[in-house]
C-alpha cells in the first residue's frame, strides 16, 4: 500500500507519524508532502508547481518556508518514509499530479470538524480532496485518532457490492486485530430484507463472512451517522456509496461529504 501524508507543520508530522504507525504495515511506504500555498496570481504549472524562473512576484518568503519545513521533515523516524518533498503551488494540482505519478492507495490527512453552515463558505482540506480525486482519503481530527483501532465500521447503501477495493481496509483490520461491522439503514420492513441481501452479497463478494452486520431503521441518514457513533464504540468509519435521495439530495448536497467534514471519529471515504 502507498500512503500519501499530508503534513502542514511539526505538530502534523507528530500526529501523522503516530497514525502512520497504527495502520501500516512493513510493506506499505509512505510519502510525506508539505505544501506551501500561494495566492492565485503566482503562475504555475500543469503539475501544480511554481514556474521555476518566475521573476514577476517576490517569492523568496515561499522558499525560506520551504527550507525550514524539509528540515523538521527530516526528523521523523518512520522506517516506512520513502520519500518527503516539500513543495511550493497550488495544493490540489500538486496533490493530483503526485497520486497520478506515484500510483497512492489511500491519502492521510488531517482536517477539521465543521458545520453546515461553515461547508457553505468553505470547503474543509479533507472534503475538497474527497471531492475532486478518485482516491480514498483516510481523514482524522483531534485526539480521537490516539485510540487503538479495535473496531472499524462501514457504512453504505451496499448498492454495487463490487465497486470498491477494500483490500486497504482488511489490511487495517488484520494489522490492528479489529472486528469490521457492516450498517446500513432502512426505512420500511421491505427496505431491510433488501439490504440485508445486498449486505449478505457485499460479504461474499469481498471475503468478509465473518463482518456482523446491524440494520437501524433511519428516514435521516445523517441524523442517524451520528447516532450510532455514539452508541457503537468505533474507532475508523469507512464510507462508501452512502447517499441522500430525493429533494434531501438537491437541497444538501452529498452526503459523504458531510459525514466526512461534521464527524470527529477517523473516516476512510472512497
Amino acid at each position: 500500500m502507498k500512503i500519501l501524508a499530508l503534513v502542514r507543520n511539526a505538530t502534523d508530522l507528530d500526529d501523522i507519524s503516530d497514525y502512520v504507525t497504527k495502520i501500516s504495515s512493513a510493506q506499505d511506504s509512505v510519502c510525506l508532502l508539505n505544501i506551501i500555498p500561494v495566492h492565485g496570481d503566482i503562475p504555475t504549472k500543469k503539475n501544480g508547481q511554481v514556474l521555476d524562473m518566475c521573476t514577476e512576484f517576490d517569492l523568496s518568503m515561499y522558499y525560506n518556508e520551504k527550507r525550514e519545513n524539509e528540515a523538521w521533515m527530516k526528523k521523523t523516524t518512520l522506517s516506512s518514509v520513502c520519500e518527503r518533498h516539500a513543495v511550493i503551488g497550488s495544493r490540489l494540482l500538486i496533490i493530483a499530479d503526485y497520486v497520478k505519478k506515484h500510483e497512492i492507495d489511500v491519502i492521510l490527512t488531517n482536517t477539521e470538524a465543521t458545520n453546515e453552515l461553515r461547508d457553505f463558505f468553505k470547503k474543509t482540506k479533507a472534503g475538497t480532496i474527497f471531492d475532486e480525486l478518485d482516491v480514498p482519503v483516510l481523514a482524522f481530527k483531534c485526539e480521537r485518532i490516539n485510540d487503538e483501532l479495535k473496531d472499524i465500521a462501514i457504512l453504505s447503501d451496499f448498492n454495487d457490492p463490487s465497486a470498491y477495493n477494500l483490500e486497504i481496509v482488511k489490511n487495517l483490520a488484520q494489522k490492528s486485530a479489529a472486528n469490521i461491522t457492516l450498517f446500513g439503514f432502512s426505512d420500511s420492513s421491505a427496505a431491510e430484507a433488501m439490504l440485508d441481501q445486498k449486505m449478505e452479497t457485499f460479504m461474499e463478494s469481498h471475503g468478509m463472512e465473518n463482518c456482523k452486520k446491524v440494520i437501524l431503521p433511519s428516514n435521516n441518514k445523517a441524523k442517524s451517522t451520528q447516532e450510532l457513533l455514539f452508541e457503537y464504540p468505533i474507532n475508523l468509519l469507512v464510507l462508501l456509496d452512502i447517499n441522500r435521495i430525493g429533494m434531501k439530495k438537491i437541497l444538501k448536497g452529498d452526503l459523504a461529504s458531510d459525514i466526512l467534514n461534521h464527524t470527529l471519529v477517523p473516516i476512510l471515504a472512497y
